[in-house]
């Protein structure tokens, strides 16, 4: 859409598989991130978003837990990377559509289960959370 390429990464509910799909790509991308919290750590996933990432836009319970594990890795600082909060699924995708630039991806990549009972927000699965995403893009 106007240049920008857009992925449904929905399945990436770990860091590690987040990992995988930012390392798939050449260039820093725009990633929509959060979900549920099961209590893991994000910490080594921290060095791998400023590393890939240029623009951040956090949703859901875990939104201020990546948020921090980001800020304190020690690269965070002259990174350059921008993090953003997000209510819901539908302003993350407005958010990053203001964001992107012709050449850029923006990837739904949440590095937690869709499940979150705290938000208004949640999903029974990462399908329908990647449908929806899908569907918020697709009406762009």
């Amino acid at each position: 859409l106007n240049g920008v390429q857009w992925f449904n990464d929905s399945i990436a509910t770990s860091p590690t598989r987040v990992i995988a799909g930012l390392r798939a790509f050449d260039q820093k991308l725009i990633i929509i991130a959060g979900g549920s919290d099961k209590g893991i750590s994000f910490a080594p996933l921290a060095p791998e978003l400023i590393a890939h990432v240029k623009t951040l836009i956090l949703t859901g319970a875990t939104a201020q837990k990546i948020e921090d594990a980001v800020k304190a890795d020690p690269g965070f600082a002259e990174s350059g990377l921008v993090i953003l909060r997000a209510a819901d699924m539908p302003q993350a995708v407005e958010m990053a559509r203001a964001a992107a630039q012709p050449g850029d991806i923006v990837s739904l990549s949440p590095a937690c289960e869709a499940l979150d009972f705290a938000s208004f927000d949640s999903y029974p699965n990462f399908e329908a959370r990647g449908r929806h995403y899908k569907e918020l893009v697709n009406a762009l």
